[in-house]
């Protein structure tokens, strides 16, 4: 009896601690695993498009390391690093050519997917409040922000909209 609720707890400790976001990048994900798991979230919020790669700079040690997808015809997606590291601190989500409401709810089911693959300890209703923050009263040329312990969220309106999920302890580029 005591061994099962020993046992209980500590499998409680760890998935509650593997559930966190790491502040210093946005680990589990990678430069390796990010198509993967962006288009597993993806098809979570029944958008069914593939992430398909357009290229990849790498840094090296003077610059970041920055990888660029496309997500259907409306989407498109930046992954970044530090200077010099190759840990992925960003991701950015830009909607852009819009032309309709369900282009329009395809980019916010698409920025819901990346708060949930970045992110994996928040539930729907904190992702809905998060876009909903970020929605509200954004004109263009400005910027929203929203900010846990382990992650910066960003919506910057200019020639599309561009949403950023950043590692709370990733910026110091």
């Amino acid at each position: 009896m005591v061994f099962r609720i020993i046992f209980a707890a500590v499998c409680v400790a760890f998935f509650t601690a593997s559930a966190r976001a790491d502040t210093d990048s946005l680990q589990p994900i990678t430069f390796v695993s990010v198509r993967a798991d962006i288009k597993k979230s993806l098809a979570k919020m029944a958008i069914k498009d593939d992430v398909v790669p357009a290229g990849c700079l790498d840094g090296g040690q003077d610059k970041r390391t920055v990888c660029n997808f496309k997500i259907g015809s409306v989407l498109g997606m930046m992954v970044e690093s530090k200077k010099g590291e190759k840990n992925v601190v960003a991701i950015t989500m830009i909607c852009s050519g819009a032309q309709g409401a369900a282009d329009v709810a395809k980019c916010l089911l698409g920025y819901s997917a990346l708060i949930a693959a970045t992110t994996p300890e928040l539930n729907e209703s904190a992702r809905g409040k998060i876009v909903s923050t970020l929605m509200s009263g954004l004109d263009v040329g400005n910027e929203i922000s929203v900010q846990t312990d382990e992650r910066k969220f960003l919506l910057q309106k200019s020639l599309g909209l561009w949403f950023h999920v950043i590692a709370a302890d990733g910026e110091g580029n």
